[in-house]
C-alpha cells in the first residue's frame, strides 16, 4: 500500500508575494511516533522504531519542549550514540529525499533515546516514510 507525505514550505514578508513550495513524497511503510510523552528531567528514555536510512523518503520530528534525540545508544561512558539531535522546542526537523542538505540520520536506526533535561513534560512526535520497493 503506498503512503503519501505531503511537505508544505512557504516564506512571506510585508509587501512582498508569499512563496509556497509543496512536495508529495510517496513510500510504502511509514513510522509514527505520536504524540509521546518525554516527562521533564527524563535521561534517556528508550522507544523502539525501524527506520532504514537506505530507504528513508521523508522525515518529520517535533517537541514542543527543547529535548535531544540519540539514535541506537544513548551516549555516554558505555558507547557513542550514532546520531544526535538537538530538537528545539516548537522548531520541527524535516527533512526529503534529495534534499538541499544531508539527511540527520546517517545509519539505521533501531532505538531513539529521549532526553528533557527541562522543567516541563514534553510532547514528541515523529513521521518517518520509506520506499522499500526497488
Amino acid at each position: 500500500m503506498s503512503v503519501t507525505h505531503r511537505h508544505t514550505r512557504s516564506f512571506s514578508r510585508s509587501g512582498a508575494t508569499p512563496v509556497n513550495y509543496d512536495k508529495d513524497v510517496t513510500g510504502d511503510l511509514e513510522t509514527n511516533i505520536e504524540d509521546l510523552t518525554v516527562t521533564a528531567g527524563a535521561a534517556d528514555m528508550e522507544v523502539s522504531v525501524a527506520i532504514d536510512v537506505s530507504e528513508l523518503k521523508s522525515l518529520f520530528m517535533s517537541s514542543d519542549q527543547d529535548i535531544t534525540v540519540e539514535t541506537n545508544n544513548p551516549g555516554g561512558a558505555s558507547a557513542a550514540a550514532d546520531d544526535t539531535i538537538a530538537l528545539k522546542e516548537d522548531q520541527p526537523l524535516v527533512w526529503i529525499e534529495n534534499d538541499s542538505w544531508s539527511c540527520p540520520l546517517t545509519t539505521d536506526v533501531t532505538t531513539l533515546w529521549l532526553s528533557n533535561a527541562g522543567a516541563t513534560d514534553a510532547t514528541f512526535n515523529l513521521r518517518a516514510l520509506v520506499d522499500a520497493t526497488p
